[in-house]
């Protein structure tokens, strides 16, 4: 039970996070024009175009593109803190103070690769490096920092 709470308070913050005002922060102008423009330079990942682009297709508004990173990022997060934690609730409450506020509410491609590490982790630990390479590979999809 605890933990369908846990994943419904999630996809709230994800809700929050998609839905936040066009002013906290300076990335979001950024994001927008790209999304309005189809003005991506080099340093924008291909995950970033695709999710545009099926923003577009399908829902045509960039507020979508904004849900769609809030929803991968927070339910990564969520699964990961899950899987990694036994203390899950406590580390939820970091995850918000710190976390949230920094990656999933400004840098949301960042977000999505930070959750997608965390998710990683375990395969790490069981050296299962395979496992752990992909899930990086995929990590770097979303963001070039995580190499």
């Amino acid at each position: 039970m605890r933990q369908y709470l846990f994943f419904a308070v999630a996809c709230v913050l994800a809700v929050i996070t998609g839905f936040r005002p066009d002013d906290i922060d300076h990335d979001y102008g950024a994001y927008v024009n790209m999304y309005l423009f189809n003005d991506y330079d080099i340093t924008v990942e291909y995950s970033f175009v695709l999710i545009c682009k099926f923003v577009q297709a399908f829902f045509n508004h960039y507020v979508f593109l904004f849900l769609i990173y809030a929803f991968i990022a927070i339910i990564l997060d969520s699964f990961a803190i899950t899987r990694l934690s036994s203390l899950w609730c406590l580390s939820f409450l970091v995850f918000l103070g710190t976390s949230y506020l920094m990656h999933c509410m400004n840098q949301i491609r960042i977000a999505v690769s930070a959750g997608v590490f965390l998710c990683a982790v375990p395969y790490l630990a069981d050296k299962r490096r395979w496992k752990y390479l992909l899930m990086m590979l995929l990590a770097v999809f979303f963001h070039y920092t995580a190499i």
